[in-house]
């Protein structure tokens, strides 16, 4: 059976999209770890994605980050 070029092209154009959408990933859909003190209220948080890890104050404001390179602190 002879697929039609517009299939053809939809269908790679598809697979072509889908996988891209695939590999993105932006940093709010990192790992988060919450702080609290002892009444329970957040103090901030820390969000890794790769290797850099950034810290948030309880506002959700940037506080500072961390990376690794080759396996030490930068």
């Amino acid at each position: 059976m002879k697929m039609p070029r517009i299939v053809l092209a939809f269908l790679v154009a598809t697979i072509i999209s889908g996988t891209a959408f695939a590999g993105s990933t932006v940093q709010r859909d990192a790992p988060t770890t919450r702080f609290y003190d002892s009444r329970g209220n957040s103090t901030g948080s820390a969000s890794t994605y790769g290797n850099t890890t950034k810290f948030y104050d309880a506002r959700g404001n940037l506080t500072g980050s961390a990376s690794m390179t080759g396996g030490r602190p930068q």
